[in-house]
């Protein structure tokens, strides 16, 4: 597109704008710029006038051909008033506008004294005709012309032909590199308008564009408003510009696509440890002190083994005792039976039987100071090798076992995930030891209430093994995964943060 502002040429003509017109169509109460008369004068030339006041006098007809333009309630209204006051002002015998549409091409808006015309009639049809040769052109045809001997004004000759002398000047409008209209000004005479006098018709043409532009965008119907949106949209992502940008986008909802219909086994992620199904806690059955320790945690221990004794001296030194009374008893038993003394007989009977029952009592006490594993397994807690000598109470925990008999693995799954956990379900957990190796397991039971760790809320699941492998400590901690049902890809990727929006807007909601 050229230069609408450019420099005018040094062509000289005769017509020019009229120092005395007004405006047409207009209610405004201030003063005109110009003095309105019925028949004014012919203009002088340009070249009479000095160029300061040539150049205010240019500029006071733009802002004059805005002002009708801008000045009314819509844009019907204010391209009439606009042609209405530009034939006026350059003395035409017709001004048209119109205005180009992308589905139906150029329409004739508005002629200068004709409030309605026939838009399917030919002479509106030539009109038009001119106008969209000067679009295409992309130029200011001003026919006839000796000075653009390679434009083409076949359509400006066909709506000249039978006119006579006619002249005809029609100045493309654009904005924003898009089309809006046409300016067309047609008059009788045989004095063609100045080199200047077209130039103001480009400055004219190029501060109306942006105005009829916008008026034209606001005044849509909404229907067609939307239509354009979503054209400039289609357009937007399916044209040629930003084809980088558009090509990762592509791929990128064509991968949403295929996760949305992908379907997956979803899986509940949780933090677990190995735990032995049967567990034997060892307690002192005896007070005492402890006199020696053979094992310590983490120590695989068999049945039978003596894993620590207590201090047996004390009841030793008391079973001395009741064997003396016994002793004792005894001789005085035979006494009484000499003296024939029944009573003392019947006592010393009964003390005598105290006596070994005391004694049996204190050989078990020191039989079980010895204490023993009662069971294969390994010892799980109660490291008692610096506490050599320290006294213990009966029943007091010494050391836990665990028995070769199984594990079990319990998960602390999120509050968040234990909606989807049942029993029966199946899933597999990985050692920290040992990830390569996944252990099968299936869910028994779900702790009804859960436990605080970390800021986090968590239930306990208790899960069995189904098939165990060698080498198993109890304690050993590491991974799980419970299979809890199909789901497509792209739902497991965002269900937490779906989740997560919907609390956060129950809560906004109210």
């Amino acid at each position: 597109m050229r230069d609408l502002h450019s420099s005018p040429s040094t062509d000289e003509g005769n017509g020019n704008p009229a120092p005395g017109t007004t405006r047409a169509g207009t209610s405004r109460a201030s003063p005109p710029l110009h003095v309105a008369v019925d028949n004014p004068p012919e203009p002088p030339q340009d070249g009479a006038r000095p160029p300061s006041r040539l150049l205010v006098e240019h500029q006071a007809a733009v802002l004059e051909a805005i002002v009708e333009l801008t000045d009314h309630e819509n844009l019907h209204t204010g391209l009439l008033a606009l042609v209405g006051d530009l034939q006026k002002r350059f003395r035409c015998d017709r001004v048209a506008v119109g205005l180009h549409h992308q589905d139906r091409g150029m329409d004739v808006a508005a002629i200068s004294q004709q409030s309605r015309f026939d838009a399917r009639s030919a002479e509106v049809r030539l009109l038009a005709d001119a106008m969209v040769e000067a679009c295409e052109q992309d130029a200011v045809i001003h026919f006839p012309s000796t000075h653009h001997d390679l434009q083409i004004m076949d359509a400006h000759r066909a709506l000249s032909a039978g006119q006579g002398q006619a002249e005809i000047c029609t100045v493309p409008l654009f904005h924003g590199g898009r089309k809006v209209g046409a300016l067309l000004l047609e008059r009788t005479t045989t004095q063609l308008w100045s080199a200047q006098t077209v130039e103001l018709f480009r400055q004219i043409a190029a501060m109306a564009a942006p105005l009829v532009a916008f008026r034209q965008q606001a005044e849509r119907p909404l229907a067609a408003a939307v239509a354009n949106a979503f054209r400039h949209a289609a357009v937007a992502l399916f044209g040629r510009r930003h084809l980088a940008i558009k090509g990762c986008a592509a791929l990128l909802l064509a991968g949403l696509l295929c996760a949305h219909l992908l379907p997956v086994t979803h899986k509940v992620t949780a933090n677990g440890d190995l735990v032995p199904i049967e567990r034997r806690v060892i307690t002192a059955p005896i007070m005492g002190y402890i006199d020696e320790v053979n094992v310590r945690p983490g120590e695989r221990v068999s049945q039978g083994d003596v894993m620590l004794r207590l201090d047996t001296r004390d009841l030793e030194l008391e079973r001395t005792k009741w064997e003396n009374e016994i002793q004792t008893t005894d001789t005085e038993f035979r006494s009484a039976m000499a003296a024939y003394d029944r009573k003392t007989m019947a006592v010393t009977q009964a003390r005598q039987r105290q006596a070994r029952a005391q004694l049996d009592l204190i050989a078990k006490q020191i039989d079980r100071a010895a204490i023993a594993a009662p069971a294969d397994g390994i010892v799980m807690s109660g490291d008692l090798s610096q506490a050599l000598g320290a006294p213990v109470e009966l029943g007091e925990t010494l050391l836990e076992i665990a028995p070769d008999r199984g594990y079990e693995i319990h998960l602390l799954v999120d509050e968040k995930d234990i909606a989807y956990v049942s029993p029966g379900q199946a899933g597999t957990f990985a050692l920290a030891a040992a990830p390569g190796e996944g252990l099968p397991f299936t869910v028994e039971t779900i702790a009804p209430i859960a436990e605080a760790k970390d800021g986090s809320n968590l239930f306990r699941v208790k899960t069995r093994l189904t098939r165990e492998a060698p080498g198993l400590r109890p304690g050993q901690t590491g991974v799980g995964k419970v299979a809890v049902g199909e789901a497509s890809l792209l739902w497991v990727w965002t269900h937490r943060f779906v989740d997560w929006f919907r609390l956060q807007f129950w809560k906004v909601s109210g």
